[in-house]
């Protein structure tokens, strides 16, 4: 053992050529999560949506939707609707709890439950579990309803999936919205 250090049961060289390694790493680590992940935008390039690199684009034929997105290997989808505040109330809490009410309206055997209020981005925001089966079929689904407001819009994230895997992918759901961003100043709105 004589000339050798060893620091916690490793030889000092090889601990020396792992740190090197490491360090070596560390950007292309560092670039492969830049990677991991894909910015959706809307046609007229104010709102933007960061999703995993796994989400594609998706068109569901709703003329509201500025963005959409589908996963198609979980099953998930995402849909982007903002609309401006002066064609609403002035209240987060109302707005919010209509959008819920309309969704579950459009559900057989809705249910729903408590809002959650959050901050997304520095947004204020109301998040919602809408469940329910789609009109004349027996597909269940369950819904992440996020409404945030910004100075002049309120956002709609509505991420959903088919309720056999909603608790599997509750937590993605859940996490959505935290992808939204503004791109255009609140003055060119």
């Amino acid at each position: 053992m004589a000339g050798r250090v060893i620091l916690i049961g490793i030889p000092m060289k090889l601990l020396s050529f792992l740190i090197m390694a490491m360090a070596a790493l560390t950007p292309q680590l560092a670039r492969a999560d830049s990677n991991d992940r894909k910015t959706f935008h809307s046609a007229d390039g104010k709102y933007q949506l960061e999703l995993s690199r796994d989400w594609e684009s998706a068109d569901f034929h709703i003329n509201t939707v500025l963005i959409g997105a589908a996963n198609k290997h979980s099953g998930e989808y995402v849909e982007l609707v903002a609309e401006n505040i002066q064609d609403y109330t002035d209240s987060l809490d109302q707005y919010a709890e209509a959008k819920r009410d309309t969704m579950a309206m459009s559900l057989d055997n809705p249910r729903l439950k408590p809002g959650e209020r959050l901050e997304i981005n520095g947004l204020h925001a109301l998040r919602f579990e809408i469940h329910g089966t789609l009109p004349n079929s027996n597909v269940s689904v369950g819904y992440v309803l996020t409404v945030m407001k910004t100075k002049s819009h309120y956002v709609q994230i509505i991420g959903w999936t088919l309720e056999k895997h909603f608790a599997d992918d509750l937590n993605d759901l859940q996490n959505l919205a935290a992808g939204f961003s503004e791109t255009a100043p609140a003055d060119q709105k």
